[in-house]
């Protein structure tokens, strides 16, 4: 089970999430429902996208303010990063 997700500079969004067992995510547009989905994807694929540096010049750094974002995962108590 995913106990919480953090993300850092990812779609322009720096905070944590944390996940009960049976966790709903709503809200407005643009309040991180995507985000939260992407960078799940993000650290749980075995290998990132060849064109995951294109997607984020285009989509995260402007928002971001960085040229680098991470996003982290605790699953069962073991925490799992990924950087780009």
């Amino acid at each position: 089970m995913i106990n919480s997700v953090t993300l850092n500079g990812f779609n322009g969004f720096t905070r944590s999430y944390e996940l009960e067992p049976h966790t709903l995510v709503t809200g407005k547009v643009g309040s991180g429902k995507t985000s939260i989905w992407q960078a799940i994807q993000f650290v749980l694929s075995p290998v990132a996208s060849a064109n995951m540096a294109n997607v984020f010049e285009s989509h995260y750094a402007q928002s971001s303010g960085t040229n680098i974002f991470s996003a982290s995962l605790v699953v069962d108590g073991k925490t799992t990063t990924r950087e780009l």
